[in-house]
């Protein structure tokens, strides 16, 4: 059987911080008990952080992208297509292609 990575994409924004914040932190914890699925969460535009911050917390990965281009004043597609470029580079290191990959948006 296959690997399976379940990737949880969410935000940095109120509703992540309430209703949405609350299904993802339980998504997380059922999946995580799952021995055939590693669980990712990938966590867009923290303003806390300058450069990508990747850690590991109760069997999950968090993968948390900053929000340079908006502290740049610089929020272009040019911008968002590299971010969106170094997003893929920095997953691929922990999230085979050749894996059976889910990607969860809310």
């Amino acid at each position: 059987m296959k690997k399976i990575n379940w990737i949880i994409l969410s935000s940095e924004d109120r509703g992540t911080q309430y209703g949405v914040g609350t299904f993802i932190r339980q998504l997380s914890a059922g999946l995580v008990k799952k021995e055939e699925i590693a669980v990712f969460v990938l966590i867009m535009g923290n303003e806390k952080y300058k450069t990508f911050e990747i850690k590991k917390e109760d069997g999950i990965t968090i993968l948390q992208v900053p929000l340079t281009e908006q502290i740049k004043k610089t929020d272009t597609r040019k911008n968002q297509e590299k971010i969106a470029r170094s997003i893929v580079r920095v997953s691929l290191r922990y999230i085979s292609p050749a894996d059976i990959n889910v990607v969860h948006m809310n």
